[in-house]
């Protein structure tokens, strides 16, 4: 017998405001932001994926002073190569 397991689906979505731009955005109006587009997604996900049970929704707001991200290709070993 074959075990169940579940499914996930991920998606991330990321909205940058330029550098240098001279505006003071308020942590309310972030959270009113996130608030929305959770409900946009919370209305589409029933329509789109009716199997799904749940959402897992996080947010940050911060000023991204340095950033490093990198996909790295491990050596094959007998463990993960078909």
């Amino acid at each position: 017998m074959t075990e169940a397991h579940e499914r996930v689906l991920t998606f991330t979505v990321t909205l940058r405001v330029p550098a240098g731009l001279k505006r003071n955005i308020r942590l309310r109006r972030i959270e009113e932001a996130q608030a929305k587009l959770e409900a946009l997604l919370m209305g589409y996900a029933s329509t789109l994926l009716p199997e799904a049970e749940s959402i897992e929704v996080s947010g940050t707001w911060n000023y991204r002073l340095y950033e490093d991200s990198r996909h790295i290709r491990l050596p094959p070993t007998p463990e993960n190569t078909l």
